[in-house]
C-alpha cells in the first residue's frame, strides 16, 4: 500500500484533509517506522568532495561523522526537527536502515541525544539479517502491526508478509532527498530543489490526521484510515489523460488509471466530461 510521492497530490492531500481539524497533542497508541538514509537524511564521504568539501561544510543542518575509518557529511532534510518535535508525542517512533548498527547509532545520536524521541528503537541491517528486505514484523510487537505507519523513499525494500499482498503495507512513500549531485558527477552539487523540499511538512500533516480520526473517531487499522484519506484525495474529479499511455495498452492495465482510481478519481476518455487534463510537459506531468 504506496502513496505517490508526487508533492501535488499530496499538498492537495493535506490542504484538503487537514486544514482545519484540531489535531491531538499525546501519543495516539500509534508507531511510526522512520527509514534514515534519503527519508530523514542525505549521508556522503566526504572525500567525494575533494577540493570543496570545506565550502560544503558551512551548510546548515550538516554534520560530520566518522565511522569505518572514513569521515562523511550528513545533511539533514529541511523541517525534519519541525517534524520530530510535533510528531514525537503522537507516535512512539523508531528509526530503521539498511546500515549497520555503528551507524544507526552515531545518527541516532544526532536526531536525538537525550533519547526522548526514539529511546533503544533503533533499528539496522543486524536486526533483518544480510541482504534480507526490511519487514515490520522484526521492528515492533505482533499487537502493534495494525497500529503502524512507515515513512520511507524506497518501498520496494519492505517485504510482503503473510498473504503476500502489496496493498497491505501501511507505507508512505515520500520522494527521494538528494541534497548533492551522484558521486558519479563530475563536481558534486547541492540539487537547488531540495533546498527548500518541505516534504516533512506535509508528512507531519497527514501523520496529524491519522492520529486525530483514530483518537475521535472510530478505532481501526491505520491502512484502513490511510486508504480512506487517499481516496478522498481526488474525490469528485474527472481526469483525462493525453500523451502518457501507450495507444495499445488498455487504460486500465495502466499506472495511471490505478493512481487516480486509489485517490478517488473517475478516469474519463473525452475532454467534455473532464475537469481537469493531465498531460507531459517534458519534465514534469502536468494538469
Amino acid at each position: 500500500f504506496f502513496f505517490v510521492n508526487d508533492g501535488s497530490i499530496l499538498k492537495h492531500w493535506h490542504t484538503q484533509l487537514c486544514g482545519s481539524t484540531i489535531m491531538p497533542d499525546v501519543w495516539s497508541g500509534l508507531c511510526l517506522v522512520l527509514d534514515i538514509d534519503h527519508t530523514l537524511l542525505h549521508c556522503t564521504e566526504i572525500q567525494e568532495f575533494g577540493p570543496i568539501a570545506s565550502e560544503q561544510s558551512k551548510a546548515d543542518d550538516l554534520y560530520t561523522i566518522f565511522i569505518h575509518q572514513k569521515s562523511h557529511f550528513i545533511k539533514l532534510r529541511p523541517h525534519l526537527w519541525t517534524f520530530l518535535q510535533h510528531i514525537h508525542p503522537l507516535f512512539q517512533c523508531y528509526i530503521c536502515t539498511h546500515g549497520d548498527a555503528v551507524y544507526a547509532a552515531q545518527v541516532k545520536k544526532i536526531l536525538d541525544p537525550s533519547g526522548s524521541i526514539f529511546g533503544n528503537r533503533i533499528i539496522s541491517r543486524e536486526t533483518f539479517g544480510a541482504g534480507r528486505g526490511k519487514s515490520l514484523h522484526k521492528i515492533v510487537p505482533r499487537e502493534k502491526l495494525h497500529d503502524t505507519i512507515i515513512i520511507d523513499d524506497t518501498k520496494e525494500v519492505w517485504c510482503i508478509e503473510a498473504a503476500g499482498d502489496p496493498h497491505d503495507i501501511p507505507l508512505l512513500h515520500i520522494r527521494k532527498f538528494e541534497y548533492w549531485s551522484p558521486p558519479t558527477s563530475t563536481k558534486r552539487r547541492v540539487n537547488d530543489r531540495f533546498r527548500y523540499d518541505d516534504a516533512l511538512l506535509v508528512m507531519l500533516g497527514i501523520l496529524k490526521r491519522v492520529a486525530y480520526q483514530r483518537e475521535h473517531l472510530r478505532p481501526q487499522p491505520v491502512i484502513d484510515i490511510l486508504r480512506d484519506l487517499q481516496y478522498r484525495v481526488f474525490d469528485g474529479l474527472r481526469l483525462m489523460f493525453t500523451g502518457l499511455m501507450r495507444k495499445d495498452v488498455p487504460i486500465s492495465d495502466t499506472n495511471e488509471w490505478r493512481l487516480a482510481k486509489a485517490h478517488g478519481a473517475e478516469v474519463v476518455t473525452t475532454l467534455d466530461e473532464a475537469t481537469h487534463l493531465i498531460y507531459p510537459d517534458g519534465r514534469h506531468t502536468a494538469a
